[in-house]
């Protein structure tokens, strides 16, 4: 009963003071708390502000890291697309040639088998092309839903704050005011 008094209810307890979670270390007695609560208003929203902005520039070097890791990743996958087209080109040339050297005394008889090899050749390059674009895509689109994800909870979290922040700003002046009107009339 007695710890009870003193941890929820004794004037001359020492409590945080309630905005510790933004960086108000202070510890008062329970009776002087209202006073500290009326004379650090200041000082709390002071902390409430840098609060804010520290994680405004949180979430802005986020957004911009996973950016910037966006843009590498896809130029990444460019380049790997653009090197592997490159040596499928090569590969074909090769096999082209070697064709041609081959077989150049039955020339008319396998141009026309020639052409067509080409023609399949194409068509399936055609569609590695396709697939390898369309995975290139796939990730892409994923990179950009994950980002846009914590993008918003990012923001989600900025308003929250924001909210809470001007609830107990809107809170503070309809208490000093209430206090202002109750000192009048005293």
């Amino acid at each position: 009963m007695i710890a009870n008094h003193v941890e929820n209810n004794c004037p001359k307890s020492e409590v945080p003071c309630p905005y510790v979670w933004i960086g108000c270390n202070s510890e008062i007695l329970r009776e002087n708390l209202a006073t500290h609560l009326q004379c650090e208003t200041r000082h709390h929203l002071d902390l409430a502000c840098h609060k804010l902005k520290d994680s405004q520039d949180e979430v802005t070097k986020k957004m911009t890291k996973l950016e910037k890791q966006l843009q590498e990743k896809a130029s990444n996958l460019q380049k790997q697309f653009e090197e592997r087209v490159n040596i499928l080109q090569n590969q074909l040339e090769d096999r082209v040639n070697v064709l041609q050297n081959q077989h150049e005394d039955r020339v008319n008889v396998l141009q026309n088998q020639h052409e067509d090899r080409v023609n399949v050749l194409q068509n399936q390059l055609a569609k590695r092309i396709d697939t390898l674009q369309t995975k290139i895509n796939a990730k892409v689109d994923k990179n950009h839903k994950t980002v846009e994800k914590e993008l918003h909870a990012h923001r989600n979290l900025f308003f929250c704050f924001l909210v809470v922040f001007v609830a107990v700003v809107g809170a503070f002046y309809t208490k000093q005011i209430s206090f202002k009107n109750n000192s009048s009339v005293l």
